[in-house]
C-alpha cells in the first residue's frame, strides 16, 4: 500500500530544512588537521516518474482533470478500445504554466471546498521548502510481421560503441527493456528504422529523435533548445495524424515541457533518475548479510571512499601493488554478449567447435534419445 505522502514526507523535509540553515560540518584534511568547514545544502529540483509527481505535489492523477504537474490544461476523456483515456490535445500554443502562488491558493481552496481546484486536492509538505525548491516545476524520465523481422536483423547486427553497457535486444524481448535500452533505441532508431517505417511516419519520428538529442548534449546553446522545442511541438501536433486523437496521452504531453526544463536546469541527463538508480545497486553490492545494513554499507563505502587517500599517504614504489590498487578502484564497464538460440539466451563471449564423441553421447542420454 502506498504511503500518504505528506506523512511520509515530514522527516525527510525536516532534514532538508536542516541541511539548508545549519548545513554539514566536515574536516577538510587537506588545509590542515584542524580545519572545519560547513557546507550547506540545498533542494532546488527533484526528478521523478508521472505517479510520484502527483502524490508528491499533492495533485490529481495523471489520467485525471488538470494531470499535468506543469500546466494547468484539463484535457479531454475519449473512448479508446474499450474503455476511455485522457488527452491533451495540441493546437499550438503550451497551456498557462503553473505557478507556486497559483498552487498555494489553488490547495487551499480545495482545502476549504473540499474538491479539487484545477487538479491541486491540497497542500503539499514540500512547499515548505520554497523558494529554493518550487514544487510546481522539476524535471522530467505498429509494424509487419515481415518488418519486425527486418529490424530484429538489424538490431543483431548492430555494433555499439564501448560507451554502451549493454546490448540492445530483439523485439522479442522488447516488453523486459531497460530504461538504457530505450535510450539505445532512440539514439540509434533513424538507422534501424529507415525504409522500416513509411517516409511520413519516419520523418515525424525524425522530429522526436532531433528534439530529444539535442536535449542530451554536453553544450547546449538557445539556439538548441529553440531547436529541440520547434522539433518536438511538430512532433505532438502530428501525432493525432498519424496515430490518432486517442494518443495524445500525458507522456506525449509532457514533451511540450521538456525545453523550459533544460532551460532552467540543464541537460536532461544532469536531471535525471538513472544516476540514483545505478548508485543504489552500487550500495547493494556493499552488504553480505541480513543484519544491520546501514552500518554493512557505511562501513564498506567509508573504507572504499578512503582507499584513495590512505595510498596517497604511503609511498608504495612496487609497480605491482600499485598496478593492483588502480585496478581495485578502476571502474569497469562490460557490454553484455548475449547469443540468441532459439528460445535460449546465452551469455558471455560464445566459441564454436566440434564436440568430442563422449560429450555427443553425454548430451544424447540427456535428452533421452
Amino acid at each position: 500500500k502506498k504511503p500518504v505522502m505528506n506523512d511520509f514526507l515530514i522527516p525527510f523535509v525536516e532534514e532538508l530544512k536542516k541541511l539548508q540553515k545549519e548545513g554539514i560540518k566536515w574536516k577538510d584534511i587537506k588545509h590542515g588537521k584542524d580545519s572545519v568547514k560547513t557546507t550547506k545544502v540545498f533542494t532546488l529540483t527533484c526528478s521523478s516518474d508521472a505517479p510520484a509527481r502527483c502524490a508528491r505535489q499533492n495533485f490529481k492523477q495523471f489520467n485525471g482533470k488538470f494531470g499535468c504537474g506543469f500546466c494547468e490544461q484539463e484535457g479531454l476523456r475519449v473512448a479508446k478500445g474499450k474503455g476511455h483515456c485522457r488527452i491533451y490535445p495540441f493546437n499550438g500554443q503550451v497551456a498557462a504554466k503553473r505557478t507556486f502562488e497559483n498552487c498555494v491558493r489553488n490547495a487551499e481552496e480545495a482545502l476549504a471546498t473540499d474538491k479539487s481546484v484545477k487538479g491541486v486536492k491540497g497542500t503539499s509538505v514540500l512547499m515548505n521548502l520554497y523558494p529554493n525548491f518550487n514544487m510546481s516545476s522539476g524535471s522530467l524520465d505498429s509494424l509487419r510481421a515481415k518488418d519486425i523481422r527486418r529490424l530484429d536483423i538489424r538490431i543483431r547486427d548492430l555494433k555499439l560503441p564501448h560507451e554502451a553497457t549493454r546490448k540492445l535486444r530483439t523485439t522479442k524481448g522488447i516488453s523486459f527493456w531497460k530504461a538504457s535500452e530505450w535510450r539505445i533505441f532512440l539514439l540509434t532508431s533513424p538507422v534501424l528504422l529507415k525504409n522500416i517505417l513509411n517516409h511520413i511516419v519516419y520523418k515525424h519520428w525524425l522530429l522526436f529523435v532531433h528534439g530529444i538529442t539535442l536535449l542530451l548534449g554536453t553544450n547546449i546553446s538557445r539556439d538548441d533548445i529553440a531547436k529541440a522545442e520547434d522539433c518536438l511541438k511538430r512532433f505532438v501536433s502530428g501525432v493525432k495524424d498519424i496515430y490518432g486523437i486517442e494518443e495524445q496521452s500525458y507522456n506525449i504531453h509532457l514533451l511540450l515541457h521538456l525545453s523550459a526544463t533544460v532551460k532552467a536546469w540543464g541537460p536532461l541527463w544532469a536531471n535525471s533518475c538513472f544516476v540514483f538508480e545505478d548508485a543504489l545497486g552500487k550500495l547493494k553490492t556493499l552488504h553480505h548479510g541480513t543484519k544491520a545494513v546501514p552500518m554493512q554499507i557505511t562501513s564498506a563505502y567509508t573504507s572504499k571512499s578512503l582507499l584513495g587517500v590512505l595510498v596517497s599517504k604511503q609511498e608504495i614504489r612496487n609497480h605491482q601493488i600499485l598496478k593492483f590498487i588502480e585496478e581495485m578502484q578502476a571502474k569497469h564497464a562490460v557490454t553484455k554478449k548475449v547469443t540468441n538460440i532459439n528460445v535460449c539466451m546465452l551469455y558471455g563471449k560464445t566459441t564454436y567447435r566440434n564436440l568430442l564423441r563422449t560429450e555427443e553421447k553425454a548430451i544424447l542420454k540427456l535428452l533421452g534419445d
